[in-house]
């Protein structure tokens, strides 16, 4: 959040009038609240967040938006939130784009080299959307990028964002979040005391299980009781 803060503060220095920041490039092992984080970071900004999945995205189009020549053409996922919202400086998230590097197949777009004309400002200005037929100005949107492994991001996309390596939690960070949770979503004590001895078993190594641990202790908490 501080290399999020920082940037944002010398965009707004440079005269601008938006919530804004450099593009990020967050890598952490699976589990340890990548996109928790980003999705908090929408919720606090209060702007829209538009969504995209490296690990299915086989073309471009997301992206750029399908040629409208063929039926089966939609605008793309960025154009539709910003239809939908009328905001320009949404926050974009592309997840597990470390899965999306070689995806290119025949002729179509590549979507991690289709990523390059977002992150430049002047060629952001005037990105061409395949389905519209025309240039629009996205060089307002926020990019958060997120992946697991650093070797397979392309080195001008790592080289157009500022890289932030996340290392592995502790058994005392895993606790110390649990113990904020679990307080804020208003559990038992006990509980904690049980995802303290699951963590320090080794049961729960990441926030993935441990955020499925707690969801499940809070359904059985307003599960109504059958008489």
């Amino acid at each position: 959040m501080q290399a999020i803060r920082e940037s944002a503060q010398l965009t707004l220095s440079r005269g601008a009038s938006w919530f804004g920041f450099r593009p990020l490039l967050i890598i952490s092992a699976p589990g340890l609240g990548k996109t928790s984080l980003a999705s908090k970071l929408a919720s606090t900004t209060g702007l829209p967040m538009v969504m995209l999945d490296g690990s299915t995205m086989t073309t471009a189009t997301p992206l750029l938006g399908g040629d409208a020549i063929y039926r089966s053409a939609r605008a793309s996922d960025i154009v539709r939130n910003l239809s939908a919202n009328g905001i320009g400086n949404p926050i974009v998230v592309f997840d597990e784009i470390d899965k999306a590097t070689d995806t290119s197949r025949g002729g179509r777009d590549d979507p991690a080299e289709a990523m390059l004309g977002f992150l430049e400002q002047h060629s952001a200005r005037r990105m061409h959307d395949h389905f519209l037929g025309i240039n629009l100005d996205l060089s307002r949107l926020n990019w958060i990028l997120l992946a697991n492994d650093l070797s397979k991001i392309p080195a001008p996309v790592r080289d157009r964002c500022k890289v932030i390596q996340m290392g592995p939690l502790t058994t005392n960070d895993i606790v110390a979040i649990a113990t904020r949770e679990v307080e804020r979503r208003k559990l038992s004590s006990d509980l904690l005391r049980e995802i303290a001895k699951a963590c320090r078993r080794g049961e729960i190594k990441s926030l993935r299980k441990l955020s499925k641990a707690l969801d499940a202790a809070e359904a059985m908490l307003v599960r109504p009781r059958l008489h």
